[in-house]
């Protein structure tokens, strides 16, 4: 528990420890399957079409912030997306395949 504690830490998300899946809102259900994911060793995040996955969020701003408070967490992070939603991501950020 206490690991959990303070890997919500990092996303000053300590109050939802104790909130059931379905008592979540979108941003915190994404934060902790983040977590969770990251939490394995060596891990190497796979984050496929993030905006269908919290459909309230419409910039990468929410994803990049997140990512950047558990960079120690994980060896690499690789995100696929449709091209038409390229520009939810701003410049500098992504590469077409």
């Amino acid at each position: 528990m206490k690991d959990a504690l303070e890997a919500l830490s990092r996303f000053d998300m300590e109050r939802i420890a104790s909130l059931r899946n379905p008592d979540l809102r979108e941003e915190e259900r994404f934060a902790v399957m983040l977590l969770r994911a990251s939490r394995i060793r060596e891990a190497v995040l796979l984050i496929d079409r993030p905006f269908e996955l919290v459909p309230t969020v419409h910039d990468f701003s929410f994803f990049d912030g997140l990512l950047k408070k558990i960079v120690d967490f994980y060896q690499a992070c690789y995100i696929f997306d449709y091209r038409w939603n390229k520009h939810r991501y701003g410049t500098g950020h992504g590469e077409e395949h």
